[in-house]
């Protein structure tokens, strides 16, 4: 099963991810997310840093999660290419250990810039199987 296709926008880029779970869905969103910042395939996972959010749906929580990992992406100059999420529906809860490394310009290509995650066209489809989300770039 892949993991995302690119939605292409006019301005923008989104992300459509696929998973069995809404677990795997978020982890597939964050590699497509990083996947437009850079290439997951080149990060090595040397670092792990441990992320806990709690939001009042679902649709919330996909938005805080990867605006989370740009945050933590752009203040600490770290990509990031492995997500171990585990993601609570009932209570709107995500606990996830994420793996990456600092950016090394002579390793890791650079791809798009994204500015923020957008709620335009965001959507949490847990019976079929994917999320998607849309970035502004």
């Amino acid at each position: 099963m892949k993991k995302y296709d690119i939605i292409e926008h006019t301005a923008d880029i989104g992300i459509k991810a696929y998973g069995k779970n809404l677990s795997e869905c978020f982890a597939n969103a964050a590699v497509g997310m990083f996947d437009i910042i850079s290439d997951t395939k080149k990060i090595k996972p040397v670092g792990e840093y441990e992320i806990s959010l709690k939001s009042d749906t679902v649709e919330e929580l996909l938005v805080d999660w990867l605006s989370k990992l740009l945050t933590v992406s752009d203040i600490n100059n770290i990509l990031f290419g492995k997500f171990d999420v585990s993601v609570d529906e009932e209570k709107c809860e995500l606990n996830a250990n994420v793996y990456g490394e600092n950016f090394d310009s002579e390793r890791h290509t650079v791809g798009k810039e994204i500015k923020a995650v957008t709620y335009h066209i965001l959507e949490v489809n847990k019976e079929k199987g994917y999320v998607q989300v849309l970035f502004d770039i």
